[in-house]
C-alpha cells in the first residue's frame, strides 16, 4: 500500500484491492471508507441476457474488480501533486486508474483509461463497467443533480439519472456528519446505498 495526502486529506491506496483501503478527513481524524471496502473499486459487470438492453439494467449475472492485484507505478511524488497508476487487464481489456490528491484542494481525482474490448451478445448479456465508492455513513440524505437544480432521492440502491454530481452525507457511528460528493464528467446513472 501507498499513502498519499495533502492538507485535507490522507489515502491509502491498495493494489491488492485495486483502489482505496482509507480516507482520513484531516479536520476530523474520521475515516470514510467502512471496514473491509474499497473506495473508487472498479467493478465489470456482466448482464443477464434480456431484451432491452439499452434501456433497462438486467440482474447482475457475474462482477469482477479487474484491478485487484493490479501493478501500482507512483506517477507524481511533488509538493503540488501526488499520483499513483493501478493498471491491470482482464479478458483482453486494459484498465489503468490513475489516483491524484493536489495540494491545498480536499478532493481526490480518479482518471480511469480503458481499452475496452468486452463484447456482449443475445446469450452472454451486456458488458458494463462501474465504479463504487463506499462510505461510512448511514442514514444518509442522496442528493443528485437534475437540469436547473437537485433532487434528494432514496438511498436505496437504484439506479437513477444525475448529470455531474451524486452527494451522499449521513452519520457516522459516533453521531458525526459526514458525506462526500462525486463529480463525474461521463456517466449519468448512479446508485446510492446506506
Amino acid at each position: 500500500p501507498v499513502a498519499l495526502g495533502n492538507d485535507f486529506l490522507e489515502i491509502t491506496v491498495c493494489p491488492e484491492s485495486g483502489g482505496i483501503t482509507s480516507l482520513i478527513d484531516k479536520a476530523s481524524g474520521k475515516d470514510l471508507v467502512p471496514e473491509g471496502e474499497v473506495l473508487g473499486v472498479i467493478q465489470r459487470e456482466q448482464e443477464v441476457p434480456h431484451g432491452m438492453t439499452a434501456w433497462q439494467l438486467a440482474p447482475i449475472a457475474e462482477r469482477v474488480e479487474p484491478l485487484a492485484g493490479a501493478t501500482l507505478d507512483m506517477v507524481s511524488e511533488g509538493p503540488n501533486v501526488a499520483a499513483v497508476r493501478l493498471s491491470s487487464k482482464h479478458n483482453g481489456s486494459e484498465y489503468a486508474l490513475n489516483i491524484r490528491v493536489l495540494a491545498g484542494v480536499p478532493r481526490i481525482d480518479f482518471e480511469l483509461n480503458v481499452n475496452w474490448l468486452e463484447r456482449g451478445d443475445p446469450r452472454t448479456g451486456v458488458p458494463a463497467l462501474r465504479v463504487s465508492f463506499p462510505l461510512n455513513v448511514s442514514d444518509g440524505a442522496a442528493n443528485f443533480e437534475i437540469a436547473s437544480g437537485h433532487i434528494e432521492r432514496e438511498a436505496d440502491g437504484e439506479e437513477v439519472p444525475a448529470l455531474n454530481w451524486a452527494d451522499l452525507t449521513g452519520e457516522m457511528e459516533d453521531g458525526t456528519i459526514a458525506g462526500a460528493t462525486l463529480v463525474n464528467d461521463c456517466k449519468y446513472g448512479h446508485q446510492a446505498f446506506e
